[in-house]
């Protein structure tokens, strides 16, 4: 059953990125693009800078950036990804204000659940 499951997902997932290759990449691209140069920026200031919003200068890229996605951590990832397929479908239908507006509203949502959760890297 959960080979049945695997198979399902791979063959839909072949099926999306060949068939929305385009929109999702006009979506996923900016998204992830920003958040590595946002963590790879934030990683080198912390090297010569000290704040409690920068990462310790002794942890590792990966504790920095699994910190930037919040609470949930890596669990937010679907959410990023849905988020993204509905920005692309939307582009598909020719809705690109739309689109635009659907990705602006989760950034500022996820930016809105940070400052309520309290997102800094301080250390226990």
């Amino acid at each position: 059953m959960t080979l049945t499951w695997y198979l399902t997902g791979s063959a839909f997932g072949v099926w999306v990125f060949t068939a929305w290759r385009q929109p999702l990449l006009a979506t996923l691209a900016p998204l992830s693009g920003s958040y590595l140069v946002v963590v790879g920026l934030g990683f080198l200031m912390a090297k010569g800078f000290h704040s409690s919003l920068l990462p310790r200068h002794d942890e590792p890229w990966s504790s920095a950036a699994l910190v930037l996605l919040g609470p949930l951590g890596l669990h937010s990832l679907p959410w990023h990804g849905a988020c993204a397929l509905l920005a692309a479908s939307l582009h598909r239908c020719r809705r690109q204000i739309f689109a635009v507006l659907v990705l602006v509203a989760y950034v500022i949502l996820v930016a809105l659940g940070a400052l309520v959760a309290g997102l800094d890297c301080k250390s226990d």
